[in-house]
């Protein structure tokens, strides 16, 4: 079976592959009739169209073999007799040329039938696919030129948690994107879930050292560019892994290569970053459950109303109870406030039920312990209780409700690290 291999017009290579799969690209509009082919063992490049359609191409007339053209005749004395010493200095001109093909083909063949190889052997485990889309997530990513994606039972890449495997078989590089929701003290930082990944890293290389970080943007969300080395399999490896937030996951989206070709990496790496799209449909999410929340709680500040919300959404459970069970959260998260501080909480919610009848004072802190300790409240009695709490916050002093919003937000953070 003939291997062929593919030349786009950038002068990027794909192959060798067999005839179909060549049809197959074409037929799928990955390379149009503009790239040329190469036969393996052929003398030249020919044009797409002349592979694909061989009989309705011309092709160039053969010229006879020597054999069948009349020779010439050659008169006795217009022959030459060379010398000894001439047929010795053809010979050693003749080894000097052989020594120099070797030395090219040394130089340059071989590594590009090794690189063909191990493009045919990733081109195997690929997929026809251009464009990755994740409509939970909100999420898509468009293919530059070069860039293949791979199978997800590929394999060439291990990684069961990646949603993405991708591959760029010119350098040698990888890609694998990663989701994951709000771990448990990240505070919405950025760099943390860079620790965090690194750390998850450490026991499989030890020896990988960061070179450094920088700020980078992401479909348009603000993300961080974290840059390290570590030694695969004897060979040193440089890696970029960019993070972003969307809600209340974090995307990480972490590339590899020889270090050699660390800098033609770059330019490939920033193309593969400008195909991501992230239409924040999570954000949007958040900020309407929050928008609500900070209406029916406005005790809460929005920072702890948005870390509360995450916190419910990224463990996959509903936030439609949260004006009422985040007093569980201010209640675990108690002990990060001081002396002063918890003097302070007291005296605010004093002035929150001075107001109310002392029937309904005793009713709501009944109510109050009861969501505490995770007790069932009727729907109706929680909807009554919340408003007499709601009408008591709003009737403070503004200064005096953003105190209280203030340490509710601290017990919140404290409450929900576990700290």
């Amino acid at each position: 079976m003939a291997n062929y291999t593919v030349r786009v017009p950038n002068g990027k290579e794909y192959g060798p592959v067999d005839l179909a799969m060549v049809k197959k690209w074409h037929a799928e509009g990955r390379i149009g009739k503009d790239a040329l082919v190469w036969e393996e063992g052929a003398p030249e490049w020919v044009p797409l169209p002349r592979i694909l359609e061989p009989d309705s191409v011309t092709r160039p007339v053969r010229r006879p073999s020597p054999a069948a053209e009349p020779r010439s005749a050659v008169s006795p004395r217009s022959r030459t007799t060379a010398s000894p010493t001439s047929g010795a200095i053809l010979l050693v001109g003749s080894l000097i040329v052989v020594a120099a093909g070797v030395a090219v083909l040394l130089a340059y063949g071989l590594p590009i039938l090794q690189r063909r190889r191990a493009l045919a052997e990733i081109q195997q485990h690929t997929s026809p696919e251009r464009r990755f889309v994740d409509n939970d997530l909100g999420l898509a990513v468009e293919l530059p030129e070069g860039w293949w994606m791979l199978l997800p039972e590929s394999s060439l890449v291990v990684a069961p948690e990646a949603r993405l495997k991708l591959a760029e078989p010119a350098l040698g590089a990888f890609a694998v994107l990663i989701v994951e929701p709000l771990p448990r003290g990240m505070g919405g930082s950025l760099d943390k879930f860079v620790d965090h990944l690194r750390e998850a890293r450490r026991p499989r290389y030890p020896d990988e050292k960061e070179l450094g970080r920088s700020d980078i943007t992401v479909g348009k969300h603000p993300a961080r560019l974290v840059q390290t080395t570590w030694a695969a399999d004897g060979q040193e490896a440089r890696g970029s892994t960019a993070v972003w937030r969307d809600g209340w996951n974090y995307f990480a989206l972490r590339s590899w290569c020889p270090s050699r070709e660390a800098s033609r990496m770059a330019p490939e790496l920033e193309a593969l970053l400008r195909g991501v799209l992230i239409k924040g449909v999570l954000s949007a999410r958040v900020r309407q459950v929050v928008d609500q929340l900070v209406l029916e709680a406005p005790e809460l500040s929005r920072p702890a109303a948005e870390a509360l919300v995450q916190d419910r959404l990224s463990s996959g459970q509903k936030a439609d109870d949260l004006a009422q069970t985040h007093v569980q959260t201010v209640s675990r998260g108690l002990h990060a406030l001081s002396t002063e501080e918890t003097r302070a909480l007291s005296e605010i919610y004093a002035q929150v039920y001075a107001p109310i009848p002392e029937a309904e004072r005793v009713r709501l802190a009944r109510y109050i312990e009861r969501v505490k300790e995770g007790e069932f409240v009727r729907p109706e009695e929680g909807q009554a209780m919340r408003q007499l709490l709601r009408d008591g916050v709003m009737g403070l002093p503004g200064d005096v409700r953003v105190r209280l919003q203030a340490l509710n937000e601290k017990a919140i953070a404290a409450g929900l690290s576990g700290s």
